[in-house]
């Protein structure tokens, strides 16, 4: 298990899979929106955006503490948004051809 602060007072324990799992889709996203300027910059803005991460941090709250269940903040969201990505490049691909 490794713990992950998710901002300011409250940390969450995940099981150490979750944070390589994050990394993986944050570089994901990154390399995916890398030639698309306007999604490039929206990516930048959530990521960075201070109310965006407090909106996560207390989605994860809500659902972890309160609710008893797995993680709801920003590595779920980041790995949704890179899976939604992928699916979205293959639909364009499978239009395109």
């Amino acid at each position: 298990m490794s713990k992950v602060a998710t901002g300011k007072g409250f940390e969450l324990e995940v099981p150490t899979s979750f944070v390589a799992m994050k990394e993986e889709a944050e570089k994901n996203i990154i390399q995916l929106v890398a030639d698309h300027p306007k999604a490039k910059k929206m990516w930048e803005l959530l990521r960075t955006d201070s109310e965006v991460n407090a909106d996560w941090d207390m989605s994860n709250y809500i659902t972890v503490a309160k609710l008893g269940y797995n993680d709801h903040g920003d590595i779920h969201m980041k790995i949704v948004a890179a899976n939604a990505l992928k699916m979205l490049k293959g639909g364009a691909a499978f239009r395109a051809s």
